[in-house]
């Protein structure tokens, strides 16, 4: 059973620009965790972000991507472990996928994911190349398997 919950930074900007990754501590610093009770988890940090479009999938940072993809769902795994309920706070789309391995590899789970819209581009059609075109069209399993199946593609 859950009893409390812990907010765990992640700290990227892969999926979208430089910037955002700045806005997964606006709620905390407003005194979120200790508002509903929360404990502060680890923050998990993501390599530079680079602009280039060089990876097959169209994806700018995807394979950064992925590797933070798979440490945030360690840290995530672990405060299930241990009986908390994880509150992911990023301010970039692609933190959906550390969260989700997490719950794959634990069985059948649930997520509540908020965003402004539906962001189901194909990589290859997205007009910039960041994964907030194309997060849902990702955990949806489509595309490529850096980010869409990370266990096929070796990294699980």
């Amino acid at each position: 059973m859950v009893h409390r919950p812990e907010v765990i930074h992640v700290r990227t900007n892969l999926g979208l620009v430089p910037g955002v990754e700045r806005l997964g501590t606006a709620l905390p610093d407003e005194g979120l965790a200790e508002a509903v009770g929360a404990s502060v988890g680890p923050v998990v940090e993501a390599p530079p972000y680079s602009g280039d479009r060089v990876h097959p999938s169209r994806l700018l940072n995807a394979e950064a991507m992925a590797e933070v993809a798979l440490r945030q769902a360690d840290v995530v795994a672990d405060t299930i472990e241990d009986g908390r309920l994880p509150v992911v706070l990023g301010g970039d789309d692609s933190v959906i996928f550390g969260s989700l391995l997490a719950l794959r590899r634990r069985g059948a789970y649930g997520l509540v994911f908020l965003d402004a819209h539906i962001d189901f581009y194909p990589p290859t059609e997205s007009p910039t190349g960041q994964a907030s075109d194309s997060e849902m069209y990702l955990a949806f399993g489509h595309g490529a398997d850096v980010i869409a199946n990370v266990a096929v593609a070796g990294r699980w």
